[in-house]
């Protein structure tokens, strides 16, 4: 009897054995059984909705494919797995849904082995949704032609190439997560449907690839996240339609370092919207536009650049909105030849300008035409040399700003007038006033109740004349060699008291 029972069990353990591995996987499931050993060389399919849970190994050689159509899978990690082999793909979803928990374990290819193949592989119809997890690669850690969602504080790192690789019609969405290449770009795409990036770090040391480089990608959203290029400066090629505007909190910062490459990029044909957050570019264009795009910056700050904004390649195709604020940039604005930039007509802040014309011949137009009282306003300051922008006046209720020969400084004066030659001829803020000109200043009547304090000078140090005597209503000085503003002040005037 004990040597028909041993026999009996000897038979089913080896009828295990030859089970082909589709039905490993679901005796597994119908036994309870949630554990995959991966170490021995063998292809593991999951063909219906199952979790399992993949053990800790150092010398793992197989590989799972999921075939499960309507189906959800769930792998959880449950320690470090190093992919000593590999001649596959190691997670494949040919079909259904993988959720991938991978909780602080790491996931990953030998530092011995080179492998072209990718960690996680999902074809066009399936999905794969990733939680967290540590992952390591000197091939792409996912490679993309169905739709991905990346979830949680995870990390992914490769040596050698794109960490991410989405392609054709696939959809990507990352809501977190540090991604880092050392080599290539970091979200590699090509026509993809849909790219969303709403939070994240990603960190680029390649010279010359961007840290996003999106090939005609339709649909491109940025709603939070850090981008930045640490060796070749390019942390984005823009995908045909792409929005960038802080969403639920989140900041957004792109910045190349080190390298001449501009941070972002647009792509001829591109439609690009700016609507919030920070650009940077140590040494190049924090933005820069192709031909045939449309760039729209409507907010967001641009600084700490060599180039803010550089219109190249497309007359009159960018725009400057009024919330758009240019901080410690060397440019803020750089037109190459023959270029235009739109400017908003409600715009109040102030921007430096370049022209990189090869023979700049004055004068040269620099802003589109707009509004009359809008384009006079503006404040524009020319970065090139012996050279100023003014207001050019069509006569019909339009003009706009130009580069001319400078001549001499401005005078602004709010709430009051200046004037040259005695008091004859009145200054618009328009009118170059060569240093060491006598101008007489006037302050405008004070309203009822109020009386004239004193005139405030910008810059502070710009009046050095001591003739100037600021408490003075009525006063002159000597034009600097500078522009500067004057602006009057008043308080209200002391009660007449009646002895009676």
């Amino acid at each position: 009897m004990k040597t028909r029972l041993i026999s009996l069990l000897l038979a089913f353990s080896m009828a295990l054995t030859f089970l082909p591995v589709g039905a490993v996987s679901a005796f597994a499931a119908e036994t309870g059984s949630n554990e995959l050993d991966l170490t021995s060389n063998a292809k593991v399919e999951i063909k219906e909705t199952a979790t399992y849970d993949l053990l800790p190994s150092e010398n793992a050689q197989g590989h799972l494919v999921i075939d499960a159509p309507n189906c959800t899978v769930t792998l959880r990690i449950m320690g470090n797995i190093n992919i000593a082999q590999n001649q596959n793909n190691f997670i494949v979803v040919n079909q259904g849904t993988l959720v991938l928990e991978g909780s602080d374990y790491l996931l990953g290819y030998s530092n011995a082995i080179s492998t072209t193949h990718p960690l996680i592989t999902v074809s066009s119809g399936a999905k794969a949704v990733i939680n967290d997890g540590q992952f390591n690669s000197n091939s792409s850690i996912v490679f993309n032609c169905g739709t991905v969602e990346i979830n949680g504080s995870g990390r992914y790192t490769t040596s050698t190439s794109h960490v991410i690789d989405t392609r054709s019609n696939s959809v990507l969405t990352i809501n977190d997560g540090y991604f880092h290449s050392d080599s290539s770009s970091v979200i590699y795409g090509d026509h993809s449907q849909e790219i969303e990036i709403n939070d994240g770090t990603f960190i680029n040391e390649a010279l010359r690839s961007p840290t996003i480089n999106l090939n005609h990608d339709k649909q491109v959203s940025i709603h939070g996240g850090t981008i930045q290029n640490l060796v070749g400066g390019r942390a984005l090629d823009t995908g045909d339609n792409t929005t960038i505007e802080e969403q639920n909190g989140k900041k957004i910062l792109l910045e190349g370092k080190q390298g001449t490459y501009v941070t972002i990029a647009v792509v001829s044909g591109a439609t690009f919207n700016f609507k919030s957050g920070t650009v940077k570019s140590q040494n190049s264009a924090a933005i820069r536009s192709a031909a045939n795009a449309t760039v729209d910056i409507t907010g967001g700050t641009i600084s700490n650049s060599l180039y803010g904004v550089k219109v190249q390649s497309n007359p009159k195709s960018v725009f400057i909105g009024k919330d758009v604020h240019f901080e410690n940039n060397t440019n803020d604005i750089c037109m190459e030849k023959d270029q235009l930039i739109t400017i908003a007509d409600d715009y109040e802040d102030e921007a430096t300008v370049l022209v990189m014309d090869s023979d700049l011949q004055l004068p040269r137009p620099i802003t589109t035409t707009g509004n009359a009282d809008s384009q006079k306003k503006l404040k524009l300051h020319s970065n090139n040399a012996d050279t100023v922008a003014v207001f050019h006046d069509n006569g019909d209720g339009t003009g706009y700003q130009e580069l001319v020969e400078r001549t001499g400084y401005f005078v602004n004066v709010v709430s009051g007038t200046a004037s040259i030659d005695g008091g004859t001829t009145a200054l618009s803020p328009t009118t170059q006033v060569p240093d060491g000109t006598p101008v007489s200043l006037s302050a405008a009547p004070a309203q009822d109740g109020m009386e004239f304090e004193q005139w405030v000078v910008s810059p502070a140090s710009a009046l050095t004349d001591p003739d100037f005597d600021l408490t003075a209503s009525e006063t002159s000085f000597h034009m600097p060699a500078q522009d500067i503003t004057l602006t009057a002040q008043y308080r209200p005037s002391i009660p007449t008291i009646d002895d009676a």
